[in-house]
């Protein structure tokens, strides 16, 4: 919320735009007896909801943390966070490590080491415009800190205009092995244990619910 002459003004930031296309946002208004279950329609759940049909212009030059997709969403030592940039950011004279060298991640600002990282050079993101640089998680689990700022960055190393910044914040929970849980319950390339029906994809899902 922002203070200003409209006493009830909100201003949202969108991620993962699509280069191209249309999207809708759907906003809700929500009062102490509406319901949270936002699987309701606006009826059943006693909110009042607005929607908005828009046109999609995001730049292509970006980096984009995919996975995990939502701010909010839990992760663990077993969760491999992947990152889209720019296929324009590509430099195929220099190797994949000297890529990998360009970015860094911090967690609450603490840079932590580039092991296990890897690029994939297919197709990813809004428009297939994007790579992807894998980034396996180390144990981030601290009681003192529920949730914490994920953020990379990218740099490089001759143009100092390019150099392109992703938040996601998450919730960090137990190491995966202190949990018991079933080996087959183990993450899929795409993110957690516990992110299976929460998958994003290329499409927008500009959905904002409050």
């Amino acid at each position: 919320m922002v203070f200003g002459s409209y006493q009830k003004e909100w201003r949202f930031t969108y991620n993962n735009i699509p280069l191209a296309g249309t999207g809708t946002i759907t906003l809700r208004f929500l009062e102490a007896s509406s319901s949270r279950n936002f699987t309701l329609d606006a009826t059943a759940a006693h909110v009042r909801e607005l929607t908005r049909n828009v046109e999609t212009r995001g730049s292509a030059e970006r980096i984009l943390i995919g996975f995990p997709a939502n701010d909010g969403d839990v992760v663990d030592d077993n969760y491999t966070m992947k990152v889209w940039f720019p296929k324009t950011l590509s430099n195929i004279s220099i190797s994949k490590e000297q890529m990998i060298a360009r970015f860094t991640f911090s967690a609450e600002g603490t840079v932590q080491d580039r092991a296990g990282w890897d690029i994939n050079y297919a197709d990813f993101g809004p428009g297939n415009a994007f790579h992807e640089l894998s980034i396996p998680l180390p144990n981030l689990y601290n009681t003192a800190l529920p949730q914490q700022e994920f953020r990379v960055v990218y740099r490089d190393p001759v143009d100092s205009a390019k150099t392109y910044t992703a938040i996601r914040r998450v919730v960090v929970s137990q190491p995966y092995s202190s949990k018991g849980l079933d080996s087959n319950l183990g993450p899929s390339s795409s993110g957690s244990w516990n992110s299976r029906s929460k998958f994003a994809s290329n499409s927008l899902n500009l959905t904002k619910k409050n």
